[in-house]
């Protein structure tokens, strides 16, 4: 395999033998044909993508030397546009997913599975960087092409519903996500059937919105639901069965139901205790879940003491410059407050 034989600086040094054995006018009207085009992708795959200049050089060097194709135009375009986004540079990104889409919805046109593909990296990209708007346009136009193409009970437009209604939550426009996840909802329910992963994703999104509208009455039974459906297919011992009996615990407690909250959040508590161990980030925030539910229950001193041991397990694992170390200081400042132990709670205020 090239991947395996062929290291960065043999490549750099293959490559300039190329510039000086083969002269510059054949270059500018030599065509790749596919195999060739393979072949040059194939050696890309096997470069080290930390090694910024012989990346980008090489990929550069092809674009420039070859007469390409619209489509290897493209490709090219996006494989430089991963490589970029990949390394958090996504300004220079963006411009080159752009480009990739242009050339191939002018060439292929909307419907070609590239061009959906490019579209798709683009929007993610406008996410990254918070660019919302932007995002929510170019997933709208994925969604529009995809209902066309595939119809609207295909498993890849019910997800691209579902990263609209994402955005539409981010913008905090609820009203046109609400529609959107119902669809979702309705299409999986009758395509896949209730006892799937799928599904109980569309449940909890549903569920997350009507949370995040303050509707805690329509955002219950929902999760009820996913509670009996997780449990069944994820069985009862899984942590994501975990994460979604604390889900519904949220919205008792929001709805001040604190004695149907508790049994929730203990069991999800055991279960990432028993799944991941005591030192690990979601079993510390299970802690922290458990400790504000004690503290609006005014049962101080049980929430003072999961407050501690989640402090002691996010110092430990994720370090004191960490957000979660933050802002369990901050709970515990809180605490400390609310029993008037004013000396306690000012130095850990953040």
């Amino acid at each position: 395999m090239i991947s395996n034989i062929i290291n960065l600086k043999y490549k750099r040094r293959m490559l300039a033998f190329f510039f000086c054995v083969v002269g510059f006018n054949s270059l500018f009207s030599q065509k790749l044909d596919s195999a060739s085009f393979d072949l040059q992708l194939s050696i890309i795959d096997s470069m080290d993508l930390h090694g910024d200049n012989g990346y980008v050089d090489y990929i550069d060097s092809i674009d420039s030397l070859y007469l390409l194709s619209p489509y290897q135009q493209a490709h090219l375009k996006i494989i430089k546009g991963e490589y970029y986004s990949n390394k958090s540079n996504y300004d220079k990104a963006i411009p080159l997913f752009t480009q990739a889409s242009k050339i191939l919805k002018e060439n292929f046109g909307e419907n070609h599975p590239q061009h959906i593909s490019s579209i798709n990296k683009l929007a993610l990209n406008y996410y990254y960087i918070g660019e919302f708007e932007e995002s929510l346009s170019v997933f709208t136009d994925i969604k529009n092409i995809l209902k066309v193409k595939f119809g609207d009970e295909h498993p890849e437009y019910t997800s691209c519903l579902n990263n609209v209604a994402s955005l539409y939550i981010k913008i905090a426009d609820y009203n046109k996500a609400e529609p959107l996840l119902i669809e979702a909802l309705n299409t999986r329910k009758k395509t896949l059937g209730e006892y799937n992963t799928f599904y109980l994703t569309s449940l909890s999104n549903l569920a997350s919105l009507y949370h995040s509208m303050g509707q805690y009455e329509k955002a219950k039974p929902l999760l009820i639901n996913a509670k009996y459906i997780s449990h069944q297919v994820r069985g009862e011992n899984h942590p994501d069965h975990a994460g979604t009996l604390n889900n519904l615990a949220i919205i008792h407690e929001s709805l001040s139901e604190y004695n149907k909250a508790e049994p929730l959040l203990l069991r999800a508590r055991n279960i990432q205790k028993d799944v991941n161990g005591v030192m690990h980030p979601e079993y510390a925030t299970c802690l922290k879940n458990l400790a504000d539910l004690y503290m609006k229950m005014d049962q101080y001193d049980k929430a003072e003491d999961l407050f501690i041991e989640s402090k002691k397990i996010r110092k430990e694992v994720l370090g004191v410059r960490h957000p979660g170390y933050a802002a369990i200081l901050n709970s515990l400042a809180k605490l400390y407050k609310a029993k008037g132990e004013y000396a306690k709670a000012e130095p850990l205020y953040i």
